[in-house]
């Protein structure tokens, strides 16, 4: 139960009413077995699998930072969702990535927020080890454990009695003493078991995970469900959507070892899929697992990839020591028409944090199409800009320039809407496939933090080999590395 939820008192006869109408979790064999999202994830755990089998061991460190990026944002944004802080897309990947002054800025959002997020990460991090060490099947005594380091930093919640709101002490660990039916803001009621039902729908709960048929589905399949049958029981007092989305986690632990990333952003999508779920139709909520997490793992091999490519900071700086030895007049270019499209604007902001004396950068945007694009898409149709150019020039050393396009096009299947498809050219050949949902009518988090890694990688690409011809013309032989 959310926090700012309930805030209207429920009588004895509700609660007795609504003990009575609770509707058990369905068993395993109702559930769902199919989601388009199923072969998404597949495609992107196999993508994912390739990255990293290209890591060499000098790599380990920022295998390992991509997959904590991802954790701690989990971690981050399941408090943000049960409104226990605010968050918003900056703030969440400040903390995610460790970025400056992010202990600072997750405080300044209340005095318990740092806590409160520390132990939801050791939660996150409770999960990935009963993952890494193959611990055996997942039991009561270790669900609790789960709900006691979540909670290790919540004293109190508030329990809705007939005479009001108290506060109460949170028994961490312990399944709920008293009834935690919600009326919500909205005014609509919701039934979980009765506390009488909790310990025989646990038992249940977990038979279930036992069955045959749920150890051979699919792990989208998996977490959608153990997340479902978990918060309609809602065994402890609060804390409960935490928990549920750390054990949803154990499956895309095991399959691609990153967490099931529901952001706060997601927060009016995650509640409305789980409330059709409880109107009876699941099939929603599948979707929206597999979606999140098809997401969580293209971010951190996203990341994964951005980490391994030239850094634009790194080589820019690179430049000006190389033209110390060989100043020549230097004059910079002009980045042209304004852009007003978000990828033309996305790439000029981030060129524009970028500062050298050696080499100009650029940015314009594409508005005649590509002749050659990737099968099954084609490029936007109609006027306007088709994709993003950025340009590299060096203002000594020769004069030379290297030239990216990052190109747009959608899917050329009337059966399949809503995919957009990015491709840069150059060396870096790197794609990203985003849906339209998740650019308009504004870039959500991940697509922001997404385009802007291939943007780097793009750029990065396009420095480095500046940088060899530029050693090249200056030297008269090729660099060493």
């Amino acid at each position: 139960m959310s926090t700012d939820e309930a805030a209207q008192p429920l009588t004895e006869d509700e609660i007795t009413q609504l003990d009575a109408a609770y509707a058990p979790f369905p068993p395993f064999r109702d559930w769902p077995s199919d989601s388009p999202y199923l072969e998404r994830w597949d495609i992107s755990c196999e993508r994912f699998k390739v990255a990293a089998e290209e890591v060499d061991e000098a790599d380990e460190e920022a295998f390992d930072r991509a997959r904590e990026i991802a954790m701690r944002a989990a971690a981050f944004d399941t408090g943000a969702i049960e409104g226990l802080y605010s968050t918003n897309r900056g703030l969440t990947f400040t903390v995610a990535e460790q970025s400056a002054a992010w202990e600072q800025k997750i405080e300044a959002q209340g005095p318990d927020a740092r806590a409160l997020f520390e132990a939801q990460l050791r939660a996150f991090e409770l999960v990935l080890d009963h993952v890494t060490n193959n611990l055996p099947e997942i039991t009561q005594a270790w669900i609790r454990r789960i709900h006691e380091e979540t909670t290790s930093a919540q004293e109190s919640y508030v329990v809705h009695t007939p005479v009001g709101p108290q506060r109460q002490a949170l028994p961490q660990g312990e399944y709920k003493a008293h009834p935690n039916h919600v009326r919500t803001s909205s005014g609509d009621i919701h039934a979980y078991a009765p506390v009488a039902s909790t310990q025989s729908e646990m038992e249940r709960f977990l038979a279930e995970l036992q069955r045959p048929e749920f150890k051979k589905a699919h792990p989208i399949v998996k977490a959608s469900y153990v997340h479902y049958a978990f918060v309609a029981i809602h065994p402890f007092a609060d804390g409960n959507g935490r928990v549920a989305r750390a054990l949803a986690s154990i499956f895309t632990y095991r399959e691609a070892s990153v967490p099931l990333l529901i952001l706060n952003e997601h927060r009016d999508t995650y509640f409305e899929a789980l409330a059709q779920a409880d109107r009876g139709n699941p099939q929603p909520f599948v979707d929206f697992i597999g979606k999140v997490a098809r997401d969580g793992v293209e971010l951190v091999r996203d990341v994964l990839l951005t980490a391994l490519a030239p850094r634009p900071e790194e080589l820019l700086h690179e430049f000006d020591e190389l033209n110390r030895v060989d100043p020549q007049s230097r004059e910079r270019n002009e980045v042209g028409r304004e852009l007003g499209e978000w990828l033309v604007t996305r790439a000029r902001e981030l060129v524009e944090e970028m500062d050298s004396a050696s080499v100009a950068l650029s940015v314009e945007p594409i508005e005649s199409r590509q002749s050659n694009y990737p099968k099954a898409f084609r490029p936007i149709p109609g006027e306007g800009m088709k994709g993003v150019q950025i340009t590299a020039a060096t203002l000594a050393a020769g004069k030379l320039e290297e030239v990216r396009r990052i190109d747009l096009f959608v899917l050329d299947d009337p059966k399949q809407k809503g995919l957009l498809l990015l491709q840069a050219s150059g060396g870096a050949g790197d794609v990203l496939v985003l849906e339209f949902g998740e650019l308009w009518p504004s870039p959500s988090t991940l697509a922001q933090q997404r385009v802007d890694n291939l943007i780097r990688r793009t750029l990065g690409d396009a420095l480095r080999r500046l940088h060899n011809e530029a050693i090249r013309s200056i030297h008269g032989s090729p660099p060493s590395a």
